[in-house]
């Protein structure tokens, strides 16, 4: 009998011990992948950079090519491979055809780690988990370079930082998604806009959405979402972030007065 009560002590130590070891072991797994993320979206920043360096203008959101419409060409996640040390994938895609054609089935379909937060899409899986801002509308991706509502990234608009007249730090570059489709594919799969006739703009369901939890063990826990401004800092929001702030952010020259979050 006593044995039996020994037993049952030790095993009842084992578990009070696994159940205080299992809030730290998801919080370091959360905190890992929220580290991960924000150094994909550092690096991803920082080859805009270099780019804009080297060519004198940001890439457009697709890769140029006007005989094809914008789902069908390559995009700027394709323009940058040179930048994030993946030249070799960048070489073997025939620019001229379509992302998804014959000739280049073996090469974007290839996943680039750079381009995968951890925790979202499978590793092996060739999309993207972060999403050029396009500025603000379902068709701010197709708007003149004029108009007061683009973003940092459009189709075929041609632009460069000092065009960006609202503060490199007071505009987004990239948003995280869960819903980012092939890396390679031009279109709303790797650039949108924020539409404030789709509002909430960022949680489970919606067209932004990181799934990364802030709050602890007893504790509600709260979505977040990985930002990244066009100088180069990396910011973490709640989902519960007002839809207008983010819309202000999208922008390169609303002259909106915005406090970030």
């Amino acid at each position: 009998m006593r044995r039996l009560v020994e037993v049952v002590v030790v095993i009842a130590i084992l578990v009070g011990t696994v159940l205080l070891l299992l809030p730290k072991v998801a919080q370091f797994r959360g905190s890992s992948a929220r580290m991960q993320c924000q150094n994909n979206c550092k690096q991803l920043v920082l080859a805009f950079h270099h780019y804009e360096d080297d060519r004198d203008h940001l890439p457009t959101g697709t890769h140029p090519n006007p005989a094809l419409p914008p789902e069908q060409r390559l995009s700027w996640a394709y323009t940058l491979l040179p930048y994030l040390e993946e030249s070799t994938i960048f070489r073997a895609v025939d620019r001229s055809q379509a992302w998804d054609s014959t000739a280049n089935t073996t090469a974007v379909n290839r996943p680039i780690r750079t381009l995968i937060c951890s925790g979202g899409p499978d590793i092996t899986i060739p999309h993207t988990s972060y999403l050029g801002v396009a500025g603000v509308g379902a068709d701010a991706a197709a708007l003149p370079a004029d108009d007061p509502r683009v973003g940092a990234f459009g189709y075929d608009r041609t632009l460069t930082f000092k065009d960006f007249t609202d503060g490199l730090a007071n505009t987004m570059l990239l948003l995280e998604t869960r819903s980012g489709g092939p890396w390679a594919q031009g279109g709303p799969g790797t650039v949108r806009g924020l539409d404030p006739a789709n509002r909430p703009h960022l949680g489970s369901g919606r067209p932004f959405y990181g799934e990364h939890l802030n709050g602890g063990w007893f504790e509600k826990k709260t979505g977040t979402t990985t930002v990244a401004m066009c100088d180069g800092s990396v910011r973490t929001v709640r989902d519960s972030v007002s839809p207008e702030v983010l819309e202000a952010l999208a922008t390169i020259r609303g002259k909106e007065e915005v406090v970030f979050p």
